[in-house]
């Protein structure tokens, strides 16, 4: 998976975890300093950082669904 596939999953994760759009461009804005993303105009270093920010808030929100479903 290339790095900008890895961003368009993880984009559609976050949506399935119930993020919205508006939280999707606060991380955004956030990681690369503005409020829309276009990959293909990202550097090889800003998609590793957006990547990994990404993923960190997936992992958050599945311990959230996580420990809603147990309690």
């Amino acid at each position: 998976m290339t790095e900008l596939e890895r961003i368009e999953f993880l984009k559609e994760q976050l949506l399935k975890l119930g993020y919205r759009n508006y939280q999707l461009q606060d991380i955004y804005r956030e990681v690369l300093g503005q409020s829309s993303c276009q990959p293909a105009a990202l550097s090889s270093e800003q998609c590793r950082e957006l990547i990994e920010t990404m993923e960190e808030y997936c992992s958050f929100a599945q311990k959230c669904l996580k420990n809603k479903i147990n309690n």
